[in-house]
């Protein structure tokens, strides 16, 4: 399979803010407080940081509920889920050791209950005007059901590892107000003490950030003092700093792979690729991908000239990472230099005679999500969700009263299919949205089938 190498140059990329906008609705005119006695300003105290985790105490204030409008003296920020209530609550985000996964155990004080009545939840969010008229609609939807029970579902959350600019971190949100919308009622609980415990970090030290420091995030990280040295390069593994940084003052020459296979770099795609061959001695290349050595088989004679004819033979594989960055990147990089160790391909005999038994077959996963149609999604839920955030979608399926049934076929290719064997597992994903032209309160069910052969499975979703 053909590579592309091209001389590399960094450079900083400049970071893109998107700002998304949230119509609130304000409505009522219902009054409430909460208990006595409670603490008169919202405070937040770090009890203790370091490598093992952190200790937090956080006491809110009370809070007021006037004109359908629920306020906390302090806490600013506000749950935005189309058809709740715009809560009050508060959320941190806290640095992770390179490696460490994150824990919580969670105390808190005791929970007061208010009537308030009928509290005006967040408008749902506007479609814009290309998809109204993709579909032949308008842009105004109908603002969907409130949650059933208290809302939201649990007092706290504690998201995965995750990577911010250079540190790795968890996002921690604590609600100190639930509400259920079928009572009219106000949970309250205003002191939590939490404690965050970090485990299985890496022994290893983290190298200086290539593309700035996180310092203007200081103030949305709980611990950002202690975590000073735990900065790792955006360019590595999640879980850990890079083994292998790029060499300085030495040319390194960027491969860029779509396709998994095995590849070779010749001595004339170096030479195109501006590589100074005649003082390269081949003993020496070395290779990376994401700060990890990549083994390769050198095929050439032993001594030390790089000549015509020979060549480095590797597996390049496609990018692997989560699906919000498959939307952005296309290729996966390998890096080559000379003047390195080379981490050569070992050759292993085979379990024949062993007691082995032959491998005839592999599992192996296709996905196929083009991106062919940008949707909002109007929510806020992804955290709940299997998947990643996602706004693009391989097709947009209108049902209508002149259309109650529709068939669609969409291509899939699998390449190398075993014939027969253990039973595939398909599974197929949607994202649904009530249209303002439909009346509430039916139910859309899905069907797929392969080939026409029998449904492998049926689902349904009812909007209330």
């Amino acid at each position: 399979m053909p590579s592309s190498l091209l001389p590399v140059g960094f450079r900083r990329l400049p970071a893109l803010l998107l700002l998304l906008l949230v119509a609130l609705t304000v409505a009522g005119t219902a009054t409430a407080s909460a208990r006595e006695g409670a603490d008169a300003a919202f405070s937040v105290r770090l009890l203790a940081s370091d490598a093992t985790g952190l200790s937090l105490a956080v006491r809110f204030p009370a809070y007021d509920v006037a004109d359908g409008r629920v306020t906390m003296p302090g806490v600013a920020d506000r749950l935005q889920t189309p058809g709740a209530p715009p809560l009050p609550f508060y959320t941190t985000f806290v640095a992770l050791p390179p490696g460490a996964t994150v824990r919580a155990e969670v105390t808190t004080g005791p929970t007061q209950t208010a009537a308030v009545g009928a509290l005006p939840p967040v408008a749902a969010e506007l479609d814009t005007a290309a998809w109204a008229a993709l579909n032949g609609e308008t842009a105004t939807v109908a603002v969907p059901a409130a949650p059933a029970g208290l809302y939201p579902a649990v007092r706290y959350e504690l998201s995965a590892p995750a990577i911010l600019r250079d540190l790795r971190v968890a996002r921690l949100a604590l609600y100190p107000l639930r509400y259920d919308a079928a009572a009219g009622v106000l949970d309250a609980t205003l002191e939590y003490n939490v404690n965050l415990i970090f485990s299985g970090a890496a022994e290893t030290t983290a190298i200086a950030p290539e593309d700035g420091p996180a310092d203007a995030l200081a103030a949305d990280i709980i611990n950002f003092a202690q975590a000073a040295t735990w900065r790792v390069s955006p360019e590595t593994p999640a879980a850990l700093a890079a083994t292998v940084p790029l060499p300085l003052n030495k040319d390194v020459f960027k491969i860029a792979i779509r396709k998994d296979g095995i590849y070779e770099v010749t001595y004339a795609d170096l030479v195109t690729a501006g590589m100074n061959v005649a003082a390269v001695n081949p003993a020496t290349f070395q290779m990376m991908h994401r700060g990890e050595p990549i083994a390769f088989t050198f095929i050439g004679d032993a001594d030390a000239q790089f000549e015509p004819g020979e060549k480095l033979r590797f597996y390049g594989f496609a990018f692997t990472g989560p699906r919000a960055d498959k939307m952005f990147i296309v290729d996966n990089i390998f890096w080559l230099w000379a003047g390195g160790t080379p981490t050569a391909i070992q050759t292993v005999a085979n379990g024949t005679g062993l007691g082995y038994p032959a491998v005839t077959s592999f599992p192996s996963s296709v996905t196929a999500e083009p991106e062919n149609y940008f949707f909002t999604t109007w929510t806020d839920q992804w955290p709940t969700f299997q998947d990643e955030p996602d706004s693009w979608y391989w097709d947009a399926i209108q049902q209508t009263a002149a259309t109650p049934n529709l068939t669609k076929d969409y291509a899939v290719t699998l390449p190398y299919p075993l014939a027969g064997g253990p039973a595939a597992t398909i599974t197929t994903e949607f994202m649904s949205r009530e249209s303002s032209t439909v009346s509430p309160g039916f139910t859309y069910s899905v069907r797929g089938s392969v080939l026409g052969n029998a449904p492998f499975g049926t689902g349904a979703q009812h909007l209330a």
